[in-house]
């Protein structure tokens, strides 16, 4: 027998011995592509399994061995499935109720094989959708950072009231020293060149306003340095907590995220929408495909040869069930009357004789020895009197 032959009939949860004892071609045919759609499951189900674990754990390890244990427990339970349907000649409801349940679970199956692979299959366009999304969110973030940092925008409005006083200063000083120097060169003021009374007074307040803005500098430059150091403690902070938030959104990709954008990539993208609902479409066929080749199609000559082999089984297992209990009475029934008969040849014998006198005997000896000794005693008694 071909091995390879006799493993897909296995995997399609059929009888091989009893299948290749069937000359008929087609049902053989038949149990090994339900053996190979089988097998097509699972290896669909150990890469979206393997691809599903991988977005948990980030481990290819773990990922394969979880993965190749969640194809196992498909493979089994569509094998379980297959083996617990039957074609019967008349249909029951019990028979549809648990064809039903059989069908919905295959459905399941299906549907939880298919997301993953979905979501490998469009990683490319949930990932852009992802990395948007965060943009968006990244904006949001610094905005509610800011709103929670109010200090920040009030440090920064003093430093420019300060920046912008001594800025105001150092125009004024600027403008009154130019006035001096043209004073010296003739260009404004008296109109004579050389350095005059009138120059001398200019120069004497733009000498005042230099000592003014150096007083004004010393006063504000270490207000606008404790500013500025807070402002620097206070953006580190809010720099800090915007990083964790968004290295927190950015490590969010897990399942259920990515399943969330594929639902609202289809809804704005109708072929994406199509093909997501194709390839479920397509793994709940390739999955139900075998329940419905089973319970669709005509009983064949392995199903009438399945059918007599477990009529005869429960024949066999009938008869044993009642064969014990009558073997067991018979059996106690034949000892108690060996027993019995071995009890009365017992007393009929001449060896029960002989223990039957020796006991007489016996009883006879002590009767007589109770009497004697009765007798001396009465004896006794009158003489002492």
């Amino acid at each position: 027998m071909n091995p390879i032959l006799w493993f897909l009939w296995w995997c399609a949860g059929a009888d091989g011995d009893l299948l290749a004892d069937c000359r008929s071609q087609k049902e053989k045919h038949k149990y090994a592509a339900i053996g190979a759609s089988v097998l097509l499951t699972t290896a669909c189900a150990v890469l979206s399994g393997g691809y599903a674990f991988y977005t948990i754990f980030k481990n290819p390890t773990q990922s394969l061995l979880l993965g190749l244990f969640w194809g196992l427990f498909v493979f089994n339970m569509d094998r379980l499935i297959l083996i617990t349907t039957h074609k019967e000649e008349k249909i029951s409801f019990q028979q549809i109720w648990m064809a039903i349940i059989r069908i919905v679970v295959a459905l399941l199956i299906a549907v939880v094989v298919a997301k993953p692979l979905e979501l490998k299959i469009f990683e490319k366009p949930i990932l852009a959708y992802l990395a948007q999304e965060n943009a968006q969110i990244a904006l949001e973030i610094k905005k509610d950072l800011n709103e929670g940092m109010p200090e920040i925008v009030e440090l920064e409005a003093k430093n420019q009231g300060l920046e912008k006083s001594l800025l105001e200063k150092e125009k004024n000083r600027d403008l009154l020293c130019n006035e001096s120097i043209k004073e010296a060169e003739g260009i404004s003021g008296t109109g004579k060149e050389g350095k005059g009374p009138v120059y001398a007074e200019k120069q004497a307040i733009c000498l005042k306003q230099e000592e003014e803005l150096k007083a004004l500098r010393s006063q504000i430059e270490p207000l606008l340095a404790q500013n500025r150091q807070r402002i620097s403690q206070l953006q580190a902070q809010k720099d800090q907590e915007f990083q964790t938030v968004k290295n927190a959104r950015e490590r969010a990709d897990d399942l259920i995220t990515q399943l969330n954008v594929l639902e609202k990539i289809a809804k704005n993208n109708p072929a994406i929408a199509h093909a997501s609902h194709a390839i479920s479409l397509l793994f709940i066929i390739i999955d139900t495909a075998p329940i419905f080749a089973k319970l669709l199609a005509k009983p064949g000559p392995y199903d009438v040869m399945l059918q007599q082999l477990e009529e005869e089984e429960n024949l066999r297992v009938e008869g044993e069930r009642k064969y014990f209990p009558n073997k067991l009475e018979e059996e106690q029934k034949l000892e108690r009357n060996f027993y019995n008969e071995s009890i009365k040849e017992a007393y009929a014998s001449d060896e029960m004789k002989e223990v039957k006198k020796e006991l007489s005997q016996n009883i006879v000896n002590r009767t007589r020895k109770k009497y004697v000794k009765n007798k001396k005693a009465k004896f006794s008694f009158f003489f002492n009197r």
